[in-house]
């Protein structure tokens, strides 16, 4: 991770930001994604957003519709390009066993997973409210993925 990612990162405010590798480890967040959750900040986003109970019924709004779509796509798209993998392996065995995330995960609807224009949440520190979601994957650094989400304060 370069020291200008980490720079980019740490600049945005009033946005949570965060550099992921493609387990879902969270190798880089800014103050936004530290104070998102009124605990201590995911260290994994897949298992964080797929079984925290606070991230279902409290973070993050329209769960299943949204966030879980989007978390399960991904989780997905990591299994296949990362095989032999076995933290990934066991990762996606948690989501599989678990008795809620599991159904959801074994029928995502990958025409929705990114249908969201905005998406709900209700962060411990900035209160109720919605973000847009924007990631890339940076050439100069090892497979990551970089994702920027304006947070914009309003009533749920």
């Amino acid at each position: 991770m370069s020291a200008l990612w980490r720079q980019i990162i740490n600049s945005q405010h009033d946005s949570i930001a965060l550099i992921t590798d493609h387990r879902g480890d969270v190798l880089h967040h800014n103050d936004g994604f530290a104070t998102m959750s009124p605990h201590t900040p995911p260290h994994n986003v897949f298992r964080w957003t797929l079984l925290s109970p606070e991230a279902r019924e409290g973070t993050l709004r329209d769960w299943a519709g949204t966030w879980a779509q989007a978390a399960a796509f991904h989780l997905q798209l990591s299994q296949l390009t990362h095989p032999d993998d076995t933290r990934l392996t066991d990762l996606v065995s948690e989501v599989v066993c678990d008795p809620i995330a599991g159904p959801l995960y074994a029928r995502v609807d990958h025409t929705r997973a990114f249908a969201a224009e905005t998406w709900r949440l209700q962060h411990a520190q900035w209160g109720p409210g919605y973000v847009q979601m924007a990631s890339a994957q940076p050439s100069s650094s090892h497979p990551t993925t970089v994702v920027f989400m304006p947070f914009h304060g309003t009533r749920l």
